[in-house]
């Protein structure tokens, strides 16, 4: 009878042991870089709705500084409508803290919104104090101001997301 080598399948089960390990190590890094490349896609996403619905609330709020310091008559015909620069306020006061991965953008969002608001509420008191003589120089200097730190507030809030 011949003698039966029992040693070479155990080789064969080793290789394909190993590949089998090596392959599901393959499939697990694979997994993990596409996980980490679809978060940061939804990050960048994320961030890009924040900047678009910033990016329109500075419009606004540049709209409602030139119209506070410049037109007098369209100002006491129509008056300021805030509503839309209240909105993107209101838009943004929906992110929270946790939604963002860098801390220091909240807080950049935090004092970007306070200065919306306080636009707002000049734009709103103009439209109420105006009369035939004018404005009170108080609500332009006041939209002036906030209108100065609004695009200060803006650009560091634009720098904070990248």
């Amino acid at each position: 009878m011949a003698e039966i080598d029992l040693t070479e399948p155990s080789w064969v089960q080793a290789i394909g042991s190993i590949a089998a390990i090596f392959a599901a190590f393959l499939i697990s890094w694979r997994d993990r870089h596409h996980e980490k490349s679809e978060k940061i896609k939804g990050e960048e996403n994320y961030h890009k709705s924040i900047v678009d619905i910033a990016t329109l609330a500075i419009k606004e709020a540049r709209y409602i500084d030139q119209t506070v310091r410049g037109d007098l008559t369209y100002l006491i015909h129509e008056g300021i409508n805030t509503t839309s620069l209240k909105n993107h306020c209101n838009a943004l006061s929906t992110i929270t803290l946790e939604s963002l991965t860098k801390k220091n953008a909240f807080a950049r969002l935090h004092k970007f919104r306070e200065t919306i608001n306080g636009i707002a509420f000049t734009g709103d008191q103009a439209s109420e104090n105006v009369s035939t003589e004018g404005l009170d120089p108080m609500y332009e200097e006041a939209a002036m101001d906030q209108a100065i730190r609004a695009e200060r507030e803006y650009r560091a809030l634009m720098q904070a997301l990248k």
